[in-house]
């Protein structure tokens, strides 16, 4: 007789996910309490994901806003759906459509309890899969990815320019030497912090869903231009705020890079700026090279054409100037 190994939980609610909202959806264990996975798109968590023989969940110990819905699944791999009828206990339902999905879903907010908890997962998911052979031979050539040490301006302007961003802001940064790019585009959603910890994913491939995801070319391989130049870089808007940094000594067995692939969540900053915005600190030496050096006017007709590809992209009208500062 053959036998057929069990895919892990969270593989089986993936496959069962995608087929009802598409690829825009990702499912990641939760770091401090893996008795239950969580599955984020872009309206925040879609749903809980838990082990049940009996097509019901009872939750313990995931202190956040719970979403309508959660995903069962048994040892055999079957799996059924069940709808919060307490405030901890799922209870047996049919399959809910798309729209329930996005109606239902735990928004990730300053209030839910979500932001942290997402970030602290997708670290936790990345920090294993850095030990894998394959990821481990991807980030040791991660330096030889971008020719130039400077390749991250444009990355990050043109994420502006993806974003629908009116006014992009470059700024140098008192400590440490660094610089600040901000921009006043789309706010970030969960899947985005999982593709700027991704080795490979990019919300750029993602199925959008009512206008709610996002074009960000930077996202996966392309992010990682920031790290030739810098040590740490932190992300934030008005819900988000989370860091990378170079160590200064490896765990054992930890790869060289496998922090460019682990968010650690920070606090908010009281009366921040609610646009997006990557603060790079921390840069590395680059023959003598300054990031003044970096930051020299580059084209004109670059910028025109960032500026042309902007106006066009966004629905404001177009006799509105897209600014670069």
């Amino acid at each position: 007789m053959s036998h057929h190994a069990r895919l892990p939980r969270r593989l089986t609610a993936e496959r069962e996910f995608v087929a009802i909202i598409g690829k825009g959806c990702a499912v990641i264990d939760i770091e401090k309490n893996q008795a239950y996975s969580i599955v984020i798109f872009s309206h925040g968590v879609a749903a809980l994901v838990g082990d049940s023989e009996d097509r019901s969940l009872s939750v313990r110990g995931v202190d956040a806003r719970l979403p309508r819905f959660a995903l069962c699944v048994a040892a055999s791999g079957a799996v059924s759906w069940a709808e919060k009828s307490e405030s901890s206990h799922y209870a047996p339902c049919r399959p809910p459509t798309p729209g329930d999905l996005r109606r239902g879903a735990a928004a990730v907010d300053e209030t839910s309890g979500w932001r942290d908890v997402v970030v602290a997962s997708i670290a936790n998911y990345y920090g294993l899969q850095a030990l894998e052979p394959s990821v481990r031979g991807f980030l040791a050539i991660l330096e030889k990815q971008f020719d130039r040490s400077d390749a991250y301006v444009w990355e990050l302007l043109q994420n502006g320019v993806d974003d629908g961003a009116e006014a992009v802001r470059v700024e140098r940064l008192p400590r440490n030497g660094g610089l600040r790019v901000s921009h006043d585009g789309r706010p970030f959603s969960p899947l985005d912090v999982l593709g700027l910890s991704s080795v490979g994913l990019s919300t750029k491939s993602l199925l959008r869903d009512d206008g709610a995801g996002r074009s960000i070319g930077f996202m996966g391989i392309g992010f990682k231009a920031v790290y030739r130049r810098f040590r740490r870089v932190t992300v934030s808007d008005r819900v988000w705020r989370f860091r990378y940094e170079e160590p200064e000594r490896l765990a054992p067995n930890e790869p060289r890079h496998a922090w460019v692939l682990q968010p650690r969540p920070l606090p908010p900053v009281e009366g921040a700026r609610p646009w997006c915005a990557f603060e790079l600190e921390r840069p590395r030496d680059e023959r003598g090279r300054s990031l003044d050096d970096d930051l020299r006017p580059p084209a004109v007709s670059a910028v025109a054409l960032l500026g042309r590809a902007a106006i066009s992209r966004r629905r404001a009208p177009r006799d509105e100037p897209w600014l670069l500062v």
